[in-house]
């Protein structure tokens, strides 16, 4: 299992993220995992075989950053510090640049949602995970998704949501999921207590509901201040959402949950 702190500790930022590129592959490759990098470096990973009448769920994470200041990290082959702090009885982690002596974003926005689909990836013995490059900046990455990947998946769900009371209803005023995908994912959002079905504006599973017609969704990961040098990150609560992120692939199961929404 790959640890929350080894995957923060990653500096990323938008088409320099060949660093978190790399530990996804190589974490595929300790872990015997089928794995493909397109012209564009996003990642797709498949495991297992699904049976006739069978769909691969899809998990998914982007692997950029809006941190301007880790550029110089980047080149420098330099990690971020994780500094922990006790936090209203929890825990706190937040980047640290040694080099400058100050703040940086930790990059929870969305390296922690990285953290969730390679683990997701341990835990299922067949689904699919797809990392997109350059989200930040427009979907870049995701708009060039690959159909023949997807021409099996049933369903993805995005690891991208900050706190951990986050469901996305919308992206860009476009629906994400229909009455049956909710109807199923909802008696676990309550026993989570997540009730925030949220409005907002981008990330990649929009391009997939819209170019693939599957039920698409975003769920919390713990991360909070996202696009901030203070940025932080609750590992107690991710692990939460990790836990969540498990039970509704499972009660989603090997399914087809159509959804035209173009």
């Amino acid at each position: 299992m790959v640890t929350l702190k080894e995957v923060l500790e990653i500096p990323s930022y938008s088409g320099m993220e060949d660093r978190v590129v790399n530990f996804i592959i190589d974490f595929c490759d300790k872990h015997g995992l089928k794995w493909e990098v397109d012209d564009y470096n996003n990642v797709y990973v498949t495991k297992g075989k699904i049976k006739k009448g069978e769909f691969y769920p899809c998990v998914v994470a982007h692997t950029d950053t809006v941190h301007f200041d880790q550029k110089d990290m980047i080149l420098n082959n330099e990690k971020i510090k994780i500094i922990e702090k006790p936090f209203e009885g929890k825990t706190k982690l937040m980047g640290w640049c040694e080099s400058t002596d100050s703040p940086t974003g930790i990059g929870g926005d969305d390296k922690v949602g990285v953290y969730i689909c390679l683990n997701m990836l341990l835990e299922f013995d067949t689904i699919k995970a797809a990392f997109f490059v350059e989200e930040e900046i427009g979907m870049r990455g995701s708009k060039q998704a690959d159909p023949d990947f997807f021409k099996n998946v049933g369903y993805a769900i995005q690891f991208d949501g900050p706190t951990r009371n986050w469901f996305s209803k919308t992206l860009m005023g476009k629906n994400l999921w229909n009455e049956e995908f909710l109807t199923d994912v909802k008696p676990l959002l309550e026993n989570y207590n997540v009730d925030n079905f949220s409005i907002d504006p981008f990330t990649d599973v929009l391009q997939l509901v819209q170019k693939f017609g599957f039920c698409c969704s975003v769920f919390p990961t713990g991360y909070y201040n996202q696009h901030s040098k203070y940025e932080y990150v609750i590992p107690e609560e991710t692990e939460e959402c990790y836990q969540l992120g498990k039970e509704a692939l499972n009660v989603l199961g090997l399914r087809k949950y159509t959804f035209n929404n173009n």
